[in-house]
């Protein structure tokens, strides 16, 4: 009877065994149904190439994950081409690549692949004056510089790769990037609340009109507050590099570096360009501001949160402990581009008696995740939440489910940036990250964000609002919080 036993039992592991060298062997297969994009993660990432473009086919096989049923990696990396295409035409160099009309997966991922390197070695073996020929498409000297700076970019491989992989990237929405070993060091830093090396700014992770980046905060006896860097000025180059040509996060990694090395920001400060040398230093993140108003006996307290970090949360706790529990709270989230989701909605279950639904995730595939309040730590106060066109992302979170579920919610200001996508990073074989897109959030009153903003209940301009005036007495959008409060 034993022996019987010990042979099912041996039998049973063999079989096992072959089923999943089957299905292992199946994940690794390569299959065409019917010559369409509709590929598995797998199918997508087949070694067929160099390790860049390996990398390629990596992001592509996330990216075709999360987005619509529709997709077609084929129209993506024809459009892709078109981009890189026309950059490099507008830049004078004479490129004329035709659209991938293989009709395979595998066949036209190395049909691009192809063609991507085509058109390096054209623009590396043709000797453009780049100047010369955006001179004469009436372009201003600060536009040609960007070009110029563009053009040095390309004709190292590797940028030249990343170029084309964030084209690829664009082609998806605008907030989808791919970040490379050293812009994710620099990211995660950001969204860790931890120390790092750095000069001791925040800035807002979405650019305005003019493609500049607004420094909006400056932390005390930091190397940028020492030289005189301000709230409000906005990055135009980095070591002479315009930052029009590069996302907010690699700019944050140019900006951050080692101890005691140098970084030259060209600051705009109104009609003026300023050139600042800093040294950079260890710096400590902190993303709340607090301070106490009293009008007409009346205790009122003001914290401004500059983004979401992991510490977030506990921050602004430790804020309003700080102002010994006001029963009236402005919070301020003027100029606040977002960041970690779940800290905005620690910070509204501060003010939320129950469990409940504060913002829920929708992909292709249905309901992504629900996210509810939760905390033991309770807030018992009135509240005005101050925001402006710079608003965005997690910061409209707070804003719009604050004032679902809490009814009494005032907000103030004009009308948020709008953004209610939510990206997620996916590790990637360099070292490297991509940045993406994987669905949208709504609130409990099923507001889209990206239509309707944050639902305002006092407009009140602020023409041309400069963070340095933010909790001051030319801040008109705060002394109406302060009327409303202390009435």
């Amino acid at each position: 009877m034993r022996r019987q036993i010990k042979s099912i039992l041996f039998y049973s592991v063999i079989l096992f065994l072959i089923f999943w060298i089957f299905y292992i062997i199946n994940l690794m297969s390569v299959k065409s149904e019917n010559n369409s994009d509709t590929k598995s993660k797998e199918n997508l990432e087949v070694d067929i190439g160099r390790p860049d473009f390996e990398l390629f086919r990596q992001v592509i096989a996330y990216s075709y994950k999360y987005f619509p049923e529709d997709f077609s990696i084929k129209d993506k990396l024809n459009k892709t081409l078109d981009k890189v295409e026309n950059t490099l035409n507008y830049l004078g160099y004479d490129i004329n690549i035709s659209s991938i009309n293989s009709n395979n997966l595998k066949d036209y991922l190395t049909e691009f692949e192809t063609k991507v390197n085509e058109i390096y070695n054209q623009i590396k073996n043709q000797n453009i004056d780049v100047s010369k020929n955006l001179a004469k498409k009436n372009l201003t000297q600060n536009q040609i510089e960007v070009y110029n700076n563009l053009n040095k970019y390309l004709k190292s491989y590797p940028a030249y790769f990343k170029f084309v992989l964030n084209s690829y990237c664009s082609t998806l929405d605008p907030y989808t990037n791919y970040m490379g070993p050293k812009e994710y060091k620099v990211f995660n830093e950001g969204i860790s609340g931890g120390n790092f090396s750095g000069i001791g700014v925040a800035m807002s992770s979405v650019k305005d009109k003019d493609g500049e980046i607004i420094i909006i905060d400056v932390f005390e006896d930091t190397p940028a507050y020492k030289v005189g860097i301000k709230p409000g000025d906005k990055i135009v180059k980095v070591d002479g590099k315009d930052v029009k040509d590069y996302s907010v996060d690699t700019v944050q990694s140019m900006i951050r570096g080692p101890k005691g090395t140098p970084v030259v920001l060209t600051i705009r400060r109104e009609k003026e360009l300023i050139e600042f040398k800093i040294i950079r230093d260890i710096i400590h993140i902190k993303s709340t501001k607090e301070k106490l108003i009293n009008k007409n006996g009346i205790e009122i307290g003001y914290i401004r949160i500059t983004s979401f970090n992991k510490d977030t949360a506990k921050e602004f706790l430790e804020s309003y402990n700080k102002l010994n529990k006001p029963k009236k709270i402005i919070i301020d989230l003027r100029n606040n581009g977002g960041g970690l989701l779940d800290q905005a909605v620690k910070i509204t279950s501060y003010f939320v008696e129950n469990k409940r639904l504060a913002v829920y995730l929708k992909s292709k595939n249905g309901i992504e995740r629900d996210y509810y309040t939760y905390s033991n730590e309770k807030i018992d106060a009135d509240v005005v939440i101050l925001v402006n066109n710079y608003t965005a992302s997690a910061a409209e979170i707070l804003a719009q489910s604050l004032k679902d579920l809490k009814k009494d919610t005032i907000i103030v200001g004009v009308p948020s940036y709008g953004k209610n996508s939510v990206q997620t990073l996916f590790n990637l074989m360099d070292g490297g990250v991509l940045k993406l897109t994987i669905a949208k959030y709504y609130t409990l009153s099923n507001r889209d964000i990206s239509k309707d903003k944050v639902s305002l209940d006092y407009k009140v301009d602020f023409n041309d609002s400069n963070p340095l005036d933010f909790a001051s007495d030319k801040d008109a959008q705060l002394n109406k919080a302060i009327e409303l409060l202390s009435n």
